[in-house]
């Protein structure tokens, strides 16, 4: 059965970020944009390019393939069926707590298999997942919830502090705390609070999934630049199903790989590779809370869980390396593709990682506002003989090329 259930109004806030309008000579572009109705198809037109159905492909195609979370006390493994299973809990969850279609819901939450069934649990049933970076002061967390009106936020126990600093400047009508532990063993001024596994365990078991409409929003990131205020960008689940797609083409991700999700996801989806890695049916290794000073235990992960592809910035690639150099032996992670992006990799931690380990490291370039991936550099096969090993290193630290489905143009200051 289709359901396509639509939120009864549209959102119209000043600081959600826009396509920008056409520029000075775009006037033939624009009518090259223009979309033309051809010959009527056969196809499935009405199929929705929502993202629970990617969780749904993996179910049915991958469903033992594993998802590994570190914890503070050891390693939580499961699969995606089991995964699966708690999603459909999440729904009638937030069902029962009265989330309707189109309302915001705000996640606290480190790199975890929770905050992986609230990436597609909350979205699912027409929610938006609305990611909150717990880097950022009070002031700015809070000015994020009450600018998207959130209703209820998900917090991780070790978040709380975070949670009862912004409380007295929002209003909200409830906080899942995200605990193995009883809600009695804890200590807070949130009010109301529920427990994740308590609403869980309570819930039922099967969800009848609306047939949402592609261009609803699946998740809001807000930018944190130097002018003003932050600014939402409200991703689509077409959006972000696009994107998974192209990120799995672009770093050739498939049910083979073990993927490591090193950004954090209330980042831009955490770059959208846990969508991606969820579309390939790639096994998962989630890192929990850590460190860029302690990223040993990550390491010795890494190698024990044979990581073939991850994602993360030099901020975290190079005290990697650090720790490797030390090592009396080195990790073998020969063939494994490590997304870096943020800032320009250094030539000599790319030469580190492909020497000591044999991974590869590959700039990408993204903003939050293109849900993030624009460019993807790889050595393009014609030029490995045409270069010299010198050429080759100095262009692997450049943007690359664009990735499918996005179309840059380079302007001036003028339009032109």
């Amino acid at each position: 059965m289709d359901i396509i259930r639509k939120p009864k109004k549209k959102l119209k806030f000043p600081n959600i970020l826009m396509p920008m309008k056409t520029r000075k000579g775009d006037e033939s572009r624009r009518k090259e944009l223009q979309t033309l109705k051809g010959f009527p198809s056969t196809s499935q037109d009405n199929y929705q390019l929502n993202m629970v159905n990617i969780i749904r492909h993996a179910v049915r195609c991958f469903a033992k393939q594993e998802i590994v979370s570190r914890k503070p006390d050891g390693i939580f493994r499961y699969t995606y069926q089991d995964a699966y299973e708690r999603i459909k809990k999440l729904a009638n969850a937030l069902e029962g707590l009265g989330v309707k279609i189109g309302d915001r819901i705000g996640v606290l939450e480190w790199n975890t298999y929770r905050y992986y069934e609230m990436d597609f649990g909350i979205p699912g049933t027409g929610a938006v997942l609305l990611q909150l970076n717990l880097r950022l002061p009070p002031p700015t967390i809070s000015y994020v919830v009450n600018h998207a009106e959130a209703k209820f936020i998900f917090v991780d126990e070790s978040l709380i502090p975070v949670a009862e600093a912004i409380a007295p400047l929002c209003k909200i009508k409830g906080y899942i705390i995200l605990t193995d532990k009883d809600l009695s063993e804890m200590k807070t001024k949130l009010s109301p609070v529920y427990s994740y596994e308590e609403l869980l365990k309570e819930a039922e078991p099967e969800y009848e999934w609306p047939n949402l409409d592609e261009t609803s929003t699946y998740a809001a990131c807000y930018t944190t630049g130097t002018t003003g205020d932050p600014k939402g960008v409200y991703y689509s689940h077409r959006n972000v199903y696009l994107h998974s797609m192209a990120i799995a083409l672009s770093t050739e991700l498939s049910y083979r790989d073990c993927f490591l999700q090193m950004v954090p996801m209330f980042h831009a989806m955490g770059w959208g590779t846990p969508q991606a890695a969820t579309l390939a049916g790639a096994k998962l290794l989630l890192p929990g809370r850590y460190a860029a000073e302690d990223l040993g235990s990550i390491v010795e992960l890494m190698a024990k869980e044979k990581v073939t592809v991850g994602d993360g910035a030099p901020a975290i690639f190079l005290p990697m390396l650090r720790y490797i150099e030390k090592m009396e032996k080195k990790p073998n992670l020969k063939g494994a593709r490590l997304i870096s992006g943020a800032t320009e990799p250094p030539i000599a931690m790319m030469k580190g990682f492909h020497d000591l380990t044999g991974a590869e490291i590959v700039h990408a370039y993204g903003a939050t506002e293109t849900t993030p991936l624009v460019t993807i550099n790889r050595l393009k096969p014609w030029l490995e003989d045409k270069l010299s090993e010198e050429e080759k290193w100095d262009l692997r630290r450049k943007q690359g090329y664009t990735v499918q489905g996005l179309d840059i143009k380079i302007i001036d200051d003028q339009g032109e």
